[in-house]
């Protein structure tokens, strides 16, 4: 905190990764980011052993004159708390954000849904990181996955979902949406990179051949890769 203080606007990234200042470290970084008066470009906290609350009072103090880039919250504790004010932000204090990590951080169905929803429309996001989680099993995670792919095909970069539970009626909604727009155009999926890896997905209910060649879906731990290095030109 005292550090940051002295920065001010010279504060460009800020990196605790590994720090493990728990939560009472996370109320004094809270404070501190309201003397930090220009921007941030990364806040990285990995592994600092946060509770939900307190990641909510952190995400909180980001404010827009920080005009944050990165933020990384992986392998600490994201709940409903947490996941309502990133939502709540997404558009605001958050509207520059181009990288969200999420990854290894007990997020349930309903927090990843508020994430999921919220950041569909936002217009920077370029990467979403919501690996190792207990994802997947639940109608409206389906659905808000679907939609966030639906909306976001054509701008986003990378979709980390590997090491859930996500089951194959979970993604079918997907699998529709991505069959619908791959006869027209493949260049509508071609810059989605998702990474489905290590789920309870069956390979063959992608029954579009088409798309599945075009997405490069391939069994990986009795799961899916999709990814978009193998998607080809299509020529008519």
């Amino acid at each position: 905190a005292e550090m940051l203080a002295h920065k001010g606007d010279f504060a460009r990234d800020i990196d605790l990764r590994h720090y493990q200042g728990g939560n009472a470290g996370a109320s004094a970084l809270a404070a501190a980011l309201s003397d930090v008066q220009g921007p941030i470009k990364r806040l990285a906290l990995c592994e600092n052993h946060l509770g939900d609350a307190a990641l909510a009072c952190l995400c909180q103090a980001i404010e827009p004159r920080h005009a944050l880039c990165e933020l990384d919250l992986s392998q600490n504790r994201v709940g409903v708390s947490c996941a309502t004010v990133l939502a709540g932000n997404a558009l605001g204090a958050l509207a520059v954000l181009t990288t969200l990590c999420l990854r290894s951080t007990r997020l349930s169905n309903c927090s990843a849904v508020l994430v999921l929803s919220s950041f569909a429309g936002h217009p920077l996001l370029q990467s979403l990181e919501l690996s190792d989680n207990r994802l997947g099993g639940e109608a409206q995670f389906g659905l808000a996955l679907t939609r966030f792919v639906e909306l976001r095909s054509t701008t986003f970069g990378s979709l980390r979902l590997g090491w859930n539970s996500i089951r194959t009626d979970d993604v079918k909604s997907l699998f529709a949406v991505l069959a619908k727009a791959a006869p027209g155009s493949v260049r509508d999926v071609r810059g989605l990179d998702i990474d489905l890896r290590y789920n309870a997905i069956a390979v063959e209910s992608c029954k579009d051949d088409v798309l599945a060649a075009a997405l490069g879906l391939e069994a990986s731990g009795g799961s899916l890769r999709v990814g978009h290095d193998a998607i080809p030109e299509r020529t008519t």
